[in-house]
């Protein structure tokens, strides 16, 4: 079994229960290279459960994982990591009294005599990462003492920082603030551009509709299709998906 070899993920057949809980449903869900992909259903449908299991955190019951083509088994987000995928949980996982430069490389940092944390090296090391990807951040400064703006952007520097291609958001803009949604917008569309994908779990009409090349709509822990946006219409309020989708074009063949 291959991976069609325009995927970058490739998802078959993933079937992930607990106790009572059916949480996904023999789900098939492909990501493109280059793209931008919602993840989308009302709470419970089985959303982040799905990209948990991508993610190495949990190993399903059934269903296999394809990455460029080559079928992966993850027993842990080490080796999610390892095959090129970073995620941004929904809440961040930052140590707020480190400086923005030691937690992007917490894990992997630079040393001095393979002892010490080279703290000028770690900054100039980040200050790379942050040119490349266009960050407004300065490596010194304390976590504690930033916006969650930009505690977002450190954890996507973060994922970026250990060769991420593939990026997983989580609710991304729940916590932003307007002008923060836009910038998390230009991220996006830089990513996009330099041939990164992303994945992002929501519930907002909004930012699927202003964000996303493909829509993938989970119900019940199933997959009910996969659909492309009609418009880059910008409507301010959510709305139930299971009335959502007639705004969308006819689903995708597979």
């Amino acid at each position: 079994m291959e991976a069609d070899c325009m995927n970058v993920v490739e998802m078959k057949n993933i079937t992930m229960r607990f106790p009572g809980v059916l949480a996904n449903d023999r789900v098939d869900f492909s990501v493109k290279k280059g793209e931008i992909h919602a993840l989308v259903g009302e709470n419970g449908a089985g959303k982040t459960t799905l990209m948990n299991v991508l993610y190495g955190l949990y190993q399903p019951v059934e269903g296999e994982i394809y990455i460029n083509g080559e079928r992966m088994i993850f027993s842990s987000a080490l080796n999610a990591i390892q095959a090129g995928i970073g995620m941004v949980h929904q809440h961040f996982m930052l140590i707020p009294r480190l400086t923005i430069a030691e937690n992007i490389v917490l894990g992997q940092e630079p040393s001095k005599n393979k002892l010490v944390l080279d703290r000028k090296k770690a900054a100039e090391n980040v200050e790379k990462i942050f040119q490349q990807y266009k960050f407004k951040l300065d490596p010194w400064e304390k976590v504690r003492d930033i916006s969650l703006g930009s505690k977002q952007k450190v954890e996507i520097a973060k994922a970026l920082y250990r060769k991420a291609d593939i990026l997983i958001l989580d609710e991304p803009t729940a916590v932003l603030t307007p002008q923060e949604i836009d910038e998390l917008g230009l991220i996006l569309k830089h990513l996009k551009e330099i041939g990164k994908s992303v994945i992002i779990i929501t519930h907002k009409l909004k930012e699927v509709m202003a964000f996303s090349d493909r829509i993938t709509v989970l119900r019940a822990g199933r997959v009910v299709e996969t659909v492309q946006p009609r418009t880059r219409t910008r409507t301010a309020s959510p709305m139930p998906w299971s009335d959502a989708t007639s705004i969308w074009s006819a689903p995708e063949k597979k």
